[in-house]
């Protein structure tokens, strides 16, 4: 009996599942407290669970309002700036009035001591500090200091020596570049108070073991979240892209392009064969150096607002109504016009909407009267421009993670999911050429069950420069006694425990690396290179920089149930005006009512509690023995 919660910026998701069975649940979120929506979830579905595995947004928050901890920063002498002055990098290349976001430790509680190591590890300099005095109102401290990824008995003997939370970055990125390494250790210091105040919140109000969704996609214990917030900072959206790829391998698909269209974001996402991990992460424009996978955000959700930029154009986005007040059809006092707005006014939405909400045509289009008056539009005409544009940035976002990473659309699935996706799948997938599109069961709470078929998984990193010919053997062997104790500790059997080797590798002289899997490193190395940058060169020399394990901790997976045959009587609840180019008749039909190789032909509107799908004229779905549905082009 296993529960899986979701916090999105609109919804908190909640799916159960009990001996093949499943219940799931959509509410609002609720910002004040995210806790109260989640457990509000929870008892909608189950009063009896045994575990809750968790996807948040607590960290994230906390760094994009910066309601962080007042955090300390402990560095070398002479280095206190490094956070400062970061890389030389610009944001965006010829804005001059472009700022860097002010640092999360200001340079008054930033500390600099004595001593020093060198990149092989050698103390050249000893640490003479018997005790460090603290400014006040520190809640929290990060200790960082050079080369601590090849030797950490300074930065732990400071740690011996501070009495309230600290993270020493030896522990929480034990790579070499010092000023990704310092942010990542100072985001995970800003953090810990707030992350421990609130699962040890939720852990007192539930009845059972509390686990927590990290951004690589792996699951990990409440304690360890606590230890290592910065994990959890991008998880959210991990789920949908577990929940993808286990359906992929159900299905036997493995080039998918995930799209994740909630209240407030669409996350996209491409799965070729296995989710793609990266490190090269970001929040707030903070480096973040952790395992993630690699899932492209953008400001684009039922909630976004639509408006008009300093040249009268109509825009969408990124700003969002969010849970509250919500779009103006929710009837909590929203006024702005909004994607959801757009949707219902065309007749693409229901006017029920999740477990208790029912939608206002009236608000909605009282809410694009001021924008009417601006543009000369009428409401249907605005409503249609909003879609429109709304999709402009999917699909730009689409072309992010596959055409600019050397993926063609056109070899790939379209699975699109969250409560908003599988009203514009179709409509994506037509812009750019993707000839499949598949909405899986359960589309509006599906990162939800991605949490619940996530396995246990923690990666472990050593920097040691290394030629390929020498022996990496003693390396990994170190790497993988940590995952193994690691797992061991979190209730995970020998026979359940799997191993992953990978090496962060480049040519020589180059200043960025490519992760690649340890086994014949060097030619799919080369291969990576080609595919990533256009050009390889075999006959230049190769380096190993990081060495990483992945310990992975199996967890036993939910069976799909295969649903009834068709019998050929399939019966529509209504038929409504949905606007396209024109209005059009549609069939409306309950999913929950169709049958494995049930087909219908567009225009076609499939409403089920927590999403709806809409198949535009010229295209058909067919239900697979799952009830996943497949849409294609007629």
């Amino acid at each position: 009996m296993i529960i899986g919660s979701d916090v999105g910026g609109t919804f908190t998701d909640t799916v159960f599942i009990s001996k093949g069975e499943i219940k799931v649940s959509k509410v609002p979120t609720t910002p004040q407290n995210f806790a109260e929506g989640v457990l509000r979830g929870i008892n909608k579905v189950s009063k009896e669970y045994t575990r809750v595995i968790h996807g948040m947004t607590v960290g994230t928050n906390a760094v994009l309002q910066k309601r962080g901890a007042k955090v300390t920063l402990i560095t070398n002498k002479g280095f206190k700036d490094i956070l400062e002055i970061g890389r030389q990098n610009r944001p965006s290349l010829y804005d001059f009035s472009v700022d860097r976001p002010p640092p999360l430790v200001p340079r008054d509680r930033r500390i600099e001591v004595s001593g020093r190591i060198n990149h092989k590890g050698e103390i050249i300099e000893e640490l003479t500090e018997e005790r460090i005095e603290l400014p006040q109102e520190t809640e929290s401290v990060a200790v960082c200091l050079l080369h601590s990824y090849a030797n950490p008995v300074h930065e732990q003997k400071i740690k011996s020596m501070v009495n309230i939370p600290v993270c020493i970055s030896s522990d929480i990125l034990p790579e070499f570049r010092e000023y990704e390494r310092m942010s990542t250790t100072v985001i995970n210091a800003y953090l810990m108070p707030v992350i421990d105040k609130y699962l040890s919140n939720l852990e007192k109000r539930i009845s059972s073991t509390l686990m927590v969704i990290e951004s690589s996609g792996g699951v990990m214990t409440a304690h360890s979240a606590r230890e290592k917030p910065v994990n959890t900072v991008l998880s959210g959206p991990a789920g949908g892209v577990i929940a993808s790829h286990f359906l992929g391998n159900v299905l036997s698909v493995k080039n998918l392009i995930t799209l994740d269209m909630g209240g407030t974001s669409t996350d996209i996402s491409v799965i070729k064969g296995e989710p793609i991990i990266t490190t090269e992460g970001s929040i707030e424009k903070y480096p973040l150096r952790i395992p993630m996978i690699d899932i492209h955000t953008i400001g684009a959700g039922g909630g976004s607002i639509a408006w008009l930029d300093e040249g009268g154009a109509l825009r969408v986005g990124p700003q969002s109504a969010e849970a509250d007040p919500g779009p103006a059809c929710y009837g909590k006092g929203g006024i702005t016009s909004t994607v959801t707005d757009a949707n219902l006014i065309l007749g693409r939405l229901g006017t029920q909407l999740g477990d208790e909400m029912v939608l206002s045509v009236k608000l909605a289009e009282e809410s694009m009267k001021e924008l009417c008056k601006k543009t000369g539009f009428d409401v249907l005409e605005l409503a249609s421009g909003i879609i429109k544009v709304a999709n402009a940035n999917m699909c730009q976002g689409i072309r992010v993670v596959s055409v600019e990473r050397g993926h063609d659309p056109r070899d790939f699935v379209l699975l699109a999911f969250g409560g908003a996706g599988p009203l514009h799948a179709c409509e994506l997938a037509k812009e750019l050429s993707i000839p499949k599109v598949l909405i899986p069961v359960y589309p509006g709470v599906f990162s939800a069950l991605g949490m619940v078929v996530a396995d246990i998984k923690h990666e472990f990193v050593l920097t040691k420069k290394m030629r390929p010919e020498e022996d990496t053997h003693n390396v990994f062997e170190e790497l993988e006694k940590k995952a193994v104790a690691v797992l061991r500790k979190e209730g995970v059997s020998e026979d359940d425990m799997v191993l992953q080797q990978f090496i962060d590798t480049r040519y020589t002289g180059q200043s960025y690396e490519l992760r690649i899997p340890a086994e014949n490193a060097v030619q799919k190395f080369h291969d990576a290179h080609q595919k990533m940058y256009g050009y390889a060169d075999s006959s230049s020399p190769v380096e190993f920089v990081n060495f990483r394990v992945v310990g992975i901790g199996k967890q036993e997976k939910i069976q799909l149930k295969l649903i009834e045959k068709t019998n050929g009587e399939l019966k529509a609840k209504e038929t409504r005006d949905v606007f396209f180019d024109d209005f059009v008749k549609t069939s409306v039909y309950r999913r929950e009512i169709l049958k494995y190789k049930d087909t219908i032909k567009g225009p076609a509107i499939i409403e089920e509690m927590e999403s709806t799908v809409l198949v535009p004229p010229g295209w058909r779905l067919t239900v697979d023995s799952y009830g996943n549905l497949l849409l294609e082009v007629e």
